[in-house]
């Protein structure tokens, strides 16, 4: 079943490396800076306590660090640069190895094809424990052409302090079988549903609520898409920005879909939405499945 079909829960090692070793020490280089979520799972994993074990245990905590961080940072190289192909496999398999997290087929393919952004954690509470599955912000690379048009209408519209955090967001997108996506989480979490875990509850509400939210405007806390028909001022135009609000299954239905206006044509409109199969995308809809167009006040 497609997730927007779905009810809400609630509320409505080096040796043999296939790699320039020029560009395998930058990607180290580089790796050694990320901090990452699963850097939280291996420091909080349990230290054996006796005096004669406590540095043996520590150095190969350590030593599994570096392994990780290495293997994200291959990860996070463009998916399509021809010399690197050849090893995004060999540093799942090693990511997989060394941060003691089963990775299931299908998260392994969708690591060698696609390009993951890695969030920051903050390590200084020793208590911090992320579930092994919600590691990786994964993120389609999208057209800079569009990002650029997008930004241009965005400026003139003066709809800039909002859209620039939709814009930035452009290829956000689940992440297949067991693993999370830690980005679309943050959605959930910043609208004040941080008990939702998973990438699998519809999240189009969420990421208008961050978009807004995040630029310092008001946003409904609601996870169903229908509440921002209460939200802001109503306006009778699709102006770019604006967020619409459309229909879903039928005008009298609960379900609903929600995003930003981005273009206008005769009998349809576009949106820059989330959630539409599973990514932050734009799209065309149909004029008459709207049900409202609303500005922040």
């Amino acid at each position: 079943m497609p997730k927007k079909n779905r009810p809400l829960p609630d509320e409505e090692e080096f040796e043999g490396l296939p790699i320039e070793s020029s560009k395998f020490k930058t990607m180290a280089w580089a790796a050694s800076i990320i901090l990452v979520p699963l850097i939280v799972t291996l420091m909080t994993q349990g230290v054996v306590l006796t005096n004669g074990y406590f540095k043996s245990e520590t150095d190969n905590r350590q030593y599994d660090i570096k392994m990780v961080e290495l293997a994200l940072g291959i990860l996070r190289e463009d998916a399509e640069d021809t010399e690197l192909a050849p090893v995004r496999g060999w540093a799942v398999d090693l990511l997989s190895q060394y941060s003691k997290v089963e990775i299931d087929e299908d998260a392994k393919t969708a690591m060698v094809e696609n390009v993951f952004q890695v969030s920051p954690v903050d390590l200084s509470n020793s208590n911090a424990n992320l579930s092994g599955s919600n590691i990786f912000s994964e993120k389609r690379a999208v057209d800079p052409d569009l990002i650029d048009e997008l930004r241009n209408e965005a400026e003139a519209s003066n709809t800039l302090q909002w859209m620039q955090f939709a814009i930035g967001e452009l290829g956000v997108q689940e992440v297949p079988g067991s693993v999370d996506n830690i980005r679309i989480l943050e959605y959930f979490s910043f609208i004040g549903h941080g008990w939702i875990k998973d990438d699998e509850t519809p999240w189009q509400s969420a990421f208008v609520g961050w978009v807004l939210g995040s630029s310092g405007l008001e946003h409904t806390g609601k996870l169903n898409a229908r509440s921002w028909l209460n939200w802001g001022k109503e306006t009778t135009e699709p102006s770019f920005g604006a967020v619409a609000i459309l229909w879903r299954q039928s005008r009298n239905a609960a379900y609903g879909e929600v995003g930003f206006v981005v273009g206008v044509e005769t009998d349809h409109i576009k949106i820059l939405a989330a959630d539409i199969d599973g990514q932050v995308t734009v799209a065309r809809k149909p004029k008459n499945m709207v049900l409202g167009f609303r500005m922040p006040h």
